[in-house]
């Protein structure tokens, strides 16, 4: 039979309604509409081949079975209405060399897989290999399966196979597809239509509807604490007419929704200070963007008379209304009772919703040792459907995701729902499984310095219209943090711990960059754009004992407002240390070094922009910060700044990782510490016990 034949998978025909559970639970009071079970996927002749081994294959770790020749045949075999060809359509495909060796497993059905002995020769095939068993609850543990779809690369679909040249050795390049298979006790509900062309996400309002009722009645976390405000203005949706109200004007505390969006270059309707009047009489629904029109028939849907929407509820061309407005994020969004994200949304055009078509959601059910097992068949590349969307590339959402107690993410493909308890998604409308769950989850609650270096990092890596609102978009978030701990926050860091979190680092392939014009001092990661990579901010680790050998003596800021978590003008940290040190670091791919006092040591260096110094020997300074108890140092590269006596800026971090390099370096220090001139310092202390600290300064 041919790739594009189709056979129903192996199971019941005929859909059946489910019985709603009776007691008094989460599931009873806020049921699913429409029990009736979705029909379980169609598979073409390959992947129904699979399935048809399934007792052989659930005996052994790894197997192999041949499937479609190449991209061409896997994409006419979706076409065709094979449910598991297009979860693979549907995974981001990955382009890698072809060893042998790596997909192992006996072959448990006959093929042509391409193996001629020299391995230059590939045809399809799929490797299936059981994954580390997982629980939806402590007394159930079942293993999933993961399916590696192996096609040869064939660039252009020209026909001709590519080739990777590894050194002397040539290996045919292959195309990757993944598929996980997890075990489920529930057969999918049917609430979209099959049969109809114009499938959408929309379809999926009625399950959101359900995930809402079920966290307002039983998820005490994400419960709204005491001493809420409105924001200053809310979008009034619950008449035909809507229009923009005060604040004052509301009565009572009414719930409402924010909208998470991305701007794009695409002019739309906002408000500024001469439409104020206009808009507070009304707001023509066909003047605004697609994306804000479905946010609003979404919020109706969902029982909702009021959202925010930020270009519509600040005053775009007032800059004290943008600053006022914008220190009040943790407040908004904070005390919205819903986040509604256009997550797949690059503009206002794009809208909430997307048509997909019915192919969107795949089950298998299969007989395996005598009895039924029942799979969702789910591609890899979902762990990663909120951290690809547009929006999630935007600084000011990650803030707005964190603030939300609950958001409900519009992507391409499916609705996911995301609170303080749960993350949910429409293949996984009640639970989602461990092994998903915690790629969706982004370090929310508790909101306390001990979680900052997970927030660092996802924002860092993020993107800014404005440079300048570098610390202004995380703002809302340290508010939220300092009223629990009560520590001064310091230009994206803590004083608590901050020598520490110094010794950050920059993650990029590309290099950062430090952003002009000046948005936050060189000590602090704000100062950096991570161009698509991330600052690893360094904290406190608790099985590591910590030996500082600098300290912060005095900080002073200049910020732009009375706002001490805005943007900031100028800094200076002054810092005591035990080592002042002259250093030459030649720094390359190849392997880095540092010269201290004539000696040579291996170091692990990473500037902060590594390509204006790659491949050259750079002459600095290195300030020694901390030990730690596995004999590990490390400390800041800095650089002076040629206008002050003692006065530097930071360039970068290094690291000894080896107690022996640790060793060597200190050695050097000791002959390197006489060589440093007064010029170099802005005063020389000497401690209780004799022992000498160079003051610096650090902008």
């Amino acid at each position: 039979m041919g790739n594009g034949q189709i056979h129903w998978a192996i199971g019941r025909k005929n859909a059946e309604m489910i019985d709603a559970p009776t007691d008094e639970t989460e599931d009873s009071c806020c049921s699913f509409p429409n029990r009736m079970e979705r029909p379980l996927s169609n598979l073409c002749f390959n992947c129904q081949n699979i399935f048809s081994h399934w007792e052989e294959i659930s005996m052994a770790a790894e197997s192999r079975l041949p499937h479609c020749v190449d991209e061409r045949a896997l994409k006419a075999s979706a076409d065709a209405g094979c449910g598991l060809c297009a979860q693979f359509m549907l995974d981001s495909s990955e382009i890698v060399p072809y060893y042998s060796s790596l997909y192992t497993g006996r072959f448990v059905a006959e093929g042509d897989y391409g193996d001629d002995g020299n391995d230059r020769v590939l045809k399809g095939f799929v490797w299936l290999k059981t994954g580390d068993k997982f629980s939806f609850s402590p007394k159930v543990r079942e293993k999933f399966w993961t399916i590696n779809l192996i096609l040869p690369f064939l660039g252009g679909f020209d026909g001709v196979l590519r080739v990777y040249d590894d050194w002397d050795e040539k290996e045919p390049l292959c195309v990757q597809y993944v598929v996980n298979l997890i075990p489920t006790h529930r057969q999918a509900t049917l609430y979209d239509s099959q049969h109809s062309s114009s499938i959408s996400t929309q379809d999926a309002l009625p399950i959101a509807k359900v995930w809402l009722d079920r966290c307002l009645a039983f998820h005490k976390h994400c419960n709204p604490s005491e001493n809420q405000r409105l924001p200053t203005r809310l979008i009034s949706i619950q008449e035909e007419c809507i229009r923009l109200c005060a604040s004052e004007e509301i009565q009572g505390f009414p719930k409402y929704v924010t909208l998470s969006h991305c701007w794009g270059s695409m002019p739309f309707e906002t408000l500024t200070k001469e439409r104020i009047s206009e808009l507070q009489k009304r707001i023509a629904l066909d003047t605004l963007p697609k994306t804000f029109r479905e946010a609003i028939n979404a919020a109706r849907y969902l029982g909702f008379q009021y959202i925010w929407i930020d270009s519509l509820c600040i005053v775009q061309d007032d800059p004290d209304d943008w600053a006022a407005e914008s220190s009040l994020m943790s407040s908004v969004y904070g005390g919205s009772s819903l986040n509604l994200a256009a997550s797949d949304a690059p503009n206002g055009a794009a809208g909430c919703f997307f048509n997909r078509g019915n192919l969107w959601r795949c089950q298998v059910r299969v007989n395996a040792n005598h009895k039924e097992e029942l799979y969702d068949c789910v591609p890899k590349n979902i762990r990663m459907s909120l951290r690809d969307t547009q929006l999630a590339k935007r600084c000011w959402v990650v803030q707005e995701r964190i603030l939300a107690r609950r958001t409900l993410h519009f992507t391409r493909t499916q609705l996911f729902w995301e609170c303080h308890e749960k993350d949910l998604c429409e293949t996984f409308p009640e639970e989602m499984p461990p092994k998903l769950s915690q790629y969706f989850h982004i370090a929310k609650r508790p909101l306390t310095e001990k979680n900052w270096h997970q927030i660092v990092s996802a924002y860092s890596s993020a993107k800014l219209t404005y440079s300048k609102d570098m610390l202004i978009a995380i703002s809302g978030i340290a508010r939220l943090i300092q009223l629990t701990t009560k520590d001064q926050y310091i230009a994206g860091m803590w004083k608590k711990d901050l020598e520490i979190q110094l010794c950050w680092s920059v993650y990029s392939s590309g290099g950062g960059q430090r952003i002009l014009p000046y948005t936050a001092p060189s000590w602090s990661w704000a100062s950096i754009d991570t161009k698509g990579g991330r600052i690893s901010l360094c904290h406190d680790v608790p099985y590591l004992t910590v030996t500082l050998c600098a300290q912060v003596q005095e900080i002073s800021i200049t910020h732009a407002t009375t706002d001490q978590f805005g943007e900031t003008l100028s800094a200076n940290l002054r810092l005591s240390c035990k080592h002042l040190i002259h250093a030459r670091f030649v720094y390359g791919k190849g392997g880095d070094s540092v010269l201290v006092a004539g000696q040579a040591i291996m170091v692990y260096a990473e500037f902060d922009s590594f390509h204006l110094f790659e491949g050259m020997s750079v002459d600095t300074y290195v300030v020694p910060v901390m030990y730690d108890s596995w004999s590990r140092l490390c400390g800041l590269i800095v650089k002076p700044t040629s206008q002050r006596t003692g006065q530097y800026y930071r360039v970068g971090k290094f690291s000894f990782f080896w107690q022996d390099e640790t060793l060597e370096f200190d050695n050097a220090v000791k002959i390197a510490d006489s060589q440093i001139e007064d010029s170099e310092y802005v005063e020389k202390l000497v401690d209780a016990e004799g022992l000498r600290h160079y003051v610096i300064d650090i902008i």
